[in-house]
């Protein structure tokens, strides 16, 4: 029997690594705490999975991520200049009224955007 070369074990040991696995269980708001200024955003998406909201304007981005409850919804925006985080930021927002949406991607409420440089 052949044993597999180096090459090719190299080669597979590599790819594997390139591999994402997220379990469901990661909750990307409480994992917000961890990022850190100057991380990429490829970075952050394989933290945080895809986020609920992206918005875009110019060189700066805001990705959304909200976590419905029956008493609150939780959110968090990770902001990005030139690809790169700036600021990420958490809040939760009690769900008291009949005027708060059931899901929390219905109250995402857009960035506003410093003007262009």
């Amino acid at each position: 029997m052949k044993k597999p070369s180096l090459g090719l074990t190299l080669i597979l040991t590599a790819l594997a690594g390139c591999s994402t696995f997220r379990s469901p269980d990661i909750d990307p708001i409480n994992l917000v705490s961890r990022l850190e200024p100057g991380m990429s955003k490829e970075t952050v998406r394989r933290m945080l999975g895809e986020p609920a909201k992206a918005e875009f304007n110019t060189r700066a981005d805001a990705w959304h991520y909200c976590r419905s409850g029956k008493t609150a919804h939780e959110y968090a925006v990770v902001m990005f200049y030139d690809g790169k985080v700036t600021n990420a930021r958490q809040l939760t927002a009690l769900v008291d009224d009949g005027k708060t949406p059931e899901h929390c991607e219905q109250a995402i409420k857009p960035v506003l955007f410093p003007p262009a440089r």
